[in-house]
């Protein structure tokens, strides 16, 4: 099945962020852990996240993510100039890609109620 591939293949990913959340926000990642061992859907999925969005190419328009309740983990990567991660509630504008090679960054920050936007 394509879905445990996916799985399968990015567990690495997976377990960084998940060591990173662990880092950032160890009392709720144990609570959150709880929720995903109880949700989990697909027993390749290492967690802690119950759901993933993958975003490739694409620039998303500035959005409210009022629903989430747990931490979202934003990273880029890829070859590519610019880029911005916009967040007009915290009146911040931060960049993603300050030079033309693969370059990453993470954040990990509580989006159910902070608006979003790639710029």
């Amino acid at each position: 099945m394509a879905v445990e591939h996916y799985y399968r293949a990015s567990e690495p990913v997976a377990l960084y962020l998940s060591a990173c959340f662990k880092a950032s926000y160890p009392n709720y990642f144990e609570t959150y852990s709880e929720a995903f061992k109880a949700g989990v859907w697909v027993t390749s999925d290492p967690g802690p996240w119950i759901a993933r969005a993958v975003v490739w190419k694409l620039q998303v328009h500035t959005h409210q993510d009022g629903l989430d309740d747990g931490p979202t983990a934003i990273f880029n990567c890829g070859r590519y100039r610019g880029g911005e991660l916009y967040l007009p509630d915290l009146g911040l504008k931060l960049s993603l890609a300050l030079f033309s090679f693969n370059f990453i960054s993470l954040m990990l920050i509580f989006s159910g109620g902070t608006a979003l936007g790639l710029w």
